[in-house]
């Protein structure tokens, strides 16, 4: 990374991509999700019900997304906890999560594989709410899945 602020900055930065891209596509994401389900069983004691119940989801949809190969996983979260819990995971999929807050969406850039939507129809608890954030999810989606498919 120090040779990126050089004279050859570009160079260095397609280089260190180049090198992240190959070490990425070396990866089992399979077994890497099995191995850290593995240290999350050895802990569950320490969890509450709900971080459980969190973890549990979490850790289903991951396997889901392996079992049946699915490009893209789509969620929602209020505070942001579910989406590390997936990212934790390791799944190979992208993740799109609905977030209510901006601060949210750009604390959650920094979990692996998690691509944020703020959706702010999350703070409402009305049935018109719920549908504008599932037609705008879906929408995102939509757009990710087409990325994803380049």
């Amino acid at each position: 990374a120090e040779t990126a602020k050089g004279e050859y900055h570009q160079a260095a930065i397609q280089t260190m991509d180049r090198i992240c891209r190959q070490a990425e596509a070396a990866l089992s994401y399979r077994d890497l999700s099995e191995q850290v389900r593995a240290v999350c069983a050895s802990n569950r004691r320490m969890l509450s019900p709900r971080d459980g119940l969190r973890l549990a989801w979490a850790a289903s949809a991951v396997d889901a997304s392996f079992e049946h190969e699915s490009p893209l996983i789509v969620a929602l979260a209020k505070t942001g906890q579910v989406g590390r819990l997936i990212s934790q995971f390791r799944p190979q999929a992208p993740v799109i999560l609905g977030v209510p807050t901006q601060d949210l969406a750009r604390q959650l850039l920094l979990c692996q594989g998690i691509f944020p939507v703020h959706l702010p129809q999350l703070q409402e608890r009305t049935a018109e709410g719920c549908e504008s954030t599932t037609t705008r999810l879906e929408a995102e989606a939509i757009l990710k899945l087409i990325e994803v498919g380049k």
